[in-house]
C-alpha cells in the first residue's frame, strides 16, 4: 500500500533473501521494494527508489556491508539499517554506524519482527518530528466568559458531547461550542482522523491498534466499524504496531 514502509534487501545468499522476503509478504504494514545481491546493486536500486528500511548482509563480495553503510552515510541519509550476518564480531561496529539491529543467522520470524518494528519505530519517530515542525495553529474555546487558545499539537482526541465537543489534552478537558462535525472540517486531515462517529484523534499521539480499539497517549478508544478499514490502512503507513 501507498504509506506502508518500504524494505530493501542487501543480501548475496539467495536462501537468505527467500527467508527475508517471505517474513516480509507476511507482515502486513510494511512492502518489499527490491532484493540486491551486492554493494553495487543497491546503491543504483537507492538512486531511483525510495527506500525507509534495508536489512543489510555484512559478508558480501567486492564491498561489505559495512563499507556499504559508510558510503551510504557520508552521502547523506541512508534507510533505517538492519543488519544480518553469521559473525557477532560485527555488532560493536554496527552499532557505531547507528543500525537499528543486528540478526544473527538463522533468525526466527519473531527476532525479525522485532527488528522490524523497531526500525518502524524509528521511522514514525523522525515523522512525528517532521510533524512538530509542520503543526502549527490553535483552537480557540470560550468557558466561562474566558477563551483559551488550545495549541493544536496539544491535542490528544476530541469526542462528541452533545452538540459540542470536547477537547482532550494531556493537562486538561476543554469543552468547544462547535459539534464534532465542525472540526473534521476544520482541522487538518493530515495529523487528524476519525476513527470513530464521535471520536477525532491526533495521529500523531497513536500508540497501537489492537483491533476495534486503539491506544493513544494511554487511552482506549474504540474505532467505529465504518471506519476500521481505512483507520487501520492509514495507521499501519504511520507505522503503528498492531
Amino acid at each position: 500500500m501507498e504509506n506502508n514502509a518500504r524494505v530493501l534487501i542487501v543480501e548475496d545468499e539467495e536462501l537468505a533473501q527467500q527467508l527475508l522476503a517471505n517474513y516480509i509478504g507476511k507482515t502486513p504494514y510494511i512492502e518489499l521494494a527490491g532484493v540486491c545481491s551486492d554493494a553495487s546493486e543497491a546503491i543504483g536500486f537507492l538512486r531511483s527508489h525510495s527506500v525507509d528500511v534495508m536489512f543489510l548482509d555484512v559478508k558480501m563480495p567486492e564491498m561489505s556491508g559495512m563499507e556499504f553503510l559508510r558510503l551510504l552515510r557520508a552521502s547523506g541519509s541512508p534507510p533505517a539499517a538492519i543488519l544480518t550476518t553469521a559473525f557477532t564480531e560485527y555488532a560493536l561496529e554496527g552499532y557505531e554506524l547507528d543500525v537499528v539491529d543486528y540478526l544473527l543467522k538463522p533468525f526466527s520470524f519473531d527476532r525479525y519482527l522485532h527488528a522490524v518494528n523497531k526500525a518502524i519505530q524509528r521511522r514514525y519517530a523522525h515523522r512525528l518530528a517532521s510533524a512538530d515542525a509542520e503543526l502549527a495553529g490553535s483552537v480557540v474555546v470560550r468557558e466561562k466568559y474566558r477563551d483559551y487558545e488550545v495549541p493544536l499539537d496539544t491535542v490528544l482526541f476530541l469526542s462528541s458531547y452533545g452538540n459540542y465537543t470536547k477537547i482532550h489534552t494531556r493537562e486538561r478537558v476543554f469543552i468547544a461550542g462547535e459539534s464534532l462535525k465542525y472540526f473534521e472540517g476544520t482541522l487538518p486531515s493530515q495529523h487528524f482522523c476519525r476513527i470513530h462517529k464521535g471520536t477525532i484523534v491526533a495521529r500523531r499521539f497513536v500508540e497501537q491498534l489492537n483491533g476495534n480499539t486503539l491506544v493513544l497517549a494511554g487511552h482506549v478508544l474504540s474505532i467505529g466499524i465504518t471506519y476500521k478499514t481505512h483507520v487501520a490502512s492509514m495507521l499501519a503507513g504511520d507505522g503503528i504496531p498492531k
